[in-house]
């Protein structure tokens, strides 16, 4: 059942890959309507970059402990 879970809680990688594609295609996009406006979003997509990798490190934390606790 631990395994499931693990499984479960590393299926959140996929999310978050999907969460970073849909980032840089928006900035990609809005780039391109606005160019003037590449220095506010370099400002804004980093962060927003590193709360997205935050997550996905925390979900690999949590897969590691689930498989620490099953072993």
């Amino acid at each position: 059942m631990t395994y499931l879970a693990i499984g479960i809680a590393a299926s959140g990688i996929g999310f978050v890959g999907l969460g970073l594609g849909y980032l840089f295609g928006k900035y990609v996009e809005g780039v391109a309507r606005n160019p003037g406006a590449v220095k506010e979003m370099n400002r804004m997509i980093f962060i927003w970059f590193g709360l997205i990798e935050a997550t996905a490190i925390y979900i690999l934390v949590l897969a590691f402990l689930l498989y620490a606790k099953a072993a």
